[in-house]
């Protein structure tokens, strides 16, 4: 038995560093209100609400060729490895996904939520401890779409992309938001030179940084 622990553990090491770089498109979505959701509702009604929400971004991920990497709380991690058809092709699987997940949403009473996308480098592989692993990504372009994030929930926009994304698309299919600054250690996030309608825009509102990635 000790043998078997042994070599069990150095597999799993082995494997946590197979690791790999990808420029895919990179989507995250968050459920609007879930504090407050986990307030108010019994447990139960909780996650049947938190699986529907998951269940509509899943299907429309994998109908477009996704991966779904992992559930954070109530975030939803998804790529769009980029293929043949280059970036543009990613891109546009990633929108499409994205849109038909929020469309769907409109049918079901509450339920509001953000997508945020970015296209960049990461670094994929399984992390964690020898006898827990979990097969993800990380790295700058993975930290960036988190933060657009708050620019969607600030700005009032279901669906926000970086200006490497909305580059794929024609430009009267997106909007732009502004030009803000991440926040890294001690600087300060700032959203500037907005303008359009708040509300739920049905094509990804573009949002450009002055950060390049």
């Amino acid at each position: 038995m000790e043998g078997f622990t042994v070599a069990r553990a150095q597999s799993l090491r082995e494997a946590r560093i197979e690791l790999g770089r990808q420029r895919p498109d990179v989507l995250l979505t968050d459920l609007r209100g879930y504090t407050l959701l986990s307030e108010q509702l019994l447990p139960n009604a909780l996650l049947e609400r938190l699986g529907h929400y998951q269940e509509l971004v899943v299907t429309a991920v994998r109908a477009e060729g996704g991966d779904v990497l992992k559930f954070i709380g109530d975030g939803v991690l998804a790529i769009f490895p980029v293929e043949d058809g280059g970036r543009e092709t990613a891109s546009t699987r990633a929108r499409r996904a994205l849109e038909a997940a929020l469309l769907n949403a409109e049918s079901i009473v509450g339920m509001h939520f953000v997508g945020c996308l970015h296209v960049g480098p990461v670094i994929y592989g399984n992390i964690g401890s020898p006898d827990r692993l979990d097969f993800t990504v990380v790295g700058p372009t993975v930290n960036f779409v988190s933060r657009l994030e708050t620019v969607a929930k600030s700005t009032n926009s279901a669906a926000v992309c970086s200006r490497e994304v909305a580059a794929c698309f024609p430009s009267d299919t997106t909007r732009r938001l502004g030009t803000f600054t991440p926040r890294l250690r001690a600087a300060r996030r700032r959203t500037t030179r907005a303008r359009g309608r708040t509300g739920r825009p049905t094509p990804p509102a573009r949002c450009s940084s002055r950060r390049p990635v």
